[in-house]
């Protein structure tokens, strides 16, 4: 069977199961914005994720600061926002959400299973620790001060 084939095939989803998918897709979407990733892997992601939950088609607008997803199924659909409050880096959290989707496009994966890896990966500490932090920036700006011309001796 090919995918269009696959798609059209799907059998519709309860207003139930709709609602908890689009939770499902917003909370996933909601991680990446949070740790960094690019609009393109989050509307990537987003769209695997719904559409391997059931959903016939998924619609995303991703926004720095927001993420609104329509998804259809039967020709019932449901749109929501989500706002995104704080900003991050950390690339261990997108992998893990990206990986996550593709096992729920591949099928290995329901949408129950999904929301207990969702709180597995959000449970994970997600801070670098400070120190680290700062001995990174540290280095980040002697590397700057190289570029553009600086030298060593003004340590002095």
């Amino acid at each position: 069977m090919q995918n269009k084939e696959l798609e059209s095939a799907k059998r519709p989803l309860s207003h139930a199961e709709l609602t908890d998918i689009i939770d499902l897709c917003l909370w996933a979407g909601q991680m990446l914005l949070q740790q960094g990733a690019n609009s393109l892997r989050v509307e990537e992601s987003v769209h695997r994720l719904g559409t391997g939950l059931g959903c016939e088609w998924l619609d995303i607008v991703v926004r720095t600061e927001s993420l609104t997803i329509t998804a259809s199924s039967g020709g019932e659909f449901r749109t929501k926002t989500r706002r995104v409050v704080r900003l991050g880096v950390n690339m261990w959290r997108i992998t893990a959400v990206n990986d996550l989707s593709r096992h729920i496009a591949a099928g290995q994966i329901d949408r129950f299973q999904a929301r207990a890896e969702l709180e597995r990966i959000d449970a994970q500490p997600g801070e670098y620790n400070r120190w680290l932090i700062a001995v990174m920036v540290g280095l980040a700006c002697a590397a700057f001060s190289q570029l553009f011309g600086g030298d060593w001796p003004v340590l002095r």
